[in-house]
């Protein structure tokens, strides 16, 4: 009987969590980035995250977060683990001889790969923040990126 009542008094005081209850009071989560259009399995995939336009798309320094995995021909995925909810961009490099930037020819055109979220095609301009952002709001967010040859 005295049991009954400790269990009782416990439901009363302590309050049930219902899933939706716990993703609203989460404050951070995974984002899953896939990379395509990988022309070969040499170098790095060199990513980076931007918290807000600053910096964006090439001075890392600034970044959020950089991550830099090997390069499968094809496609390859990584995670940006723990990522405070809010709004970003992701600009990445595939870094075929490993110097730690992207190389260009005489006109400054690129020449290795690159991309950022949204796949918007720059043209002949740098990549702006607007045309880059998402909302990251779930866990895992999954984001997909076209490289540009």
């Amino acid at each position: 009987m005295k049991t009954f009542f400790v269990l009782i008094f416990s439901l009363f005081f302590l309050k049930i969590v219902t899933p939706e209850e716990v993703q609203e009071t989460q404050k951070s989560g995974d984002l899953e980035v896939t990379v395509t259009n990988i022309e070969a399995g040499e170098g790095k995939i060199r990513a980076v995250l931007f918290r807000g336009r600053d910096g964006f798309p090439d001075e890392n320094e600034k970044a959020f977060k950089r991550l830099s995995v090997d390069a499968e021909k094809g496609k390859t995925t990584f995670v940006f683990e723990n990522v405070p909810y809010g709004e970003y961009a992701i600009s990445l490099l595939h870094d075929k001889n490993e110097n730690g930037k992207m190389d260009t020819n005489f006109v400054g055109y690129p020449q290795e790969g690159y991309g950022i979220s949204n796949n918007k095609n720059p043209g002949f301009s740098m990549p702006k923040y607007e045309d880059a952002h998402f909302q990251h709001q779930s866990s895992p967010d999954r984001i997909l990126i076209h490289l540009r040859n």
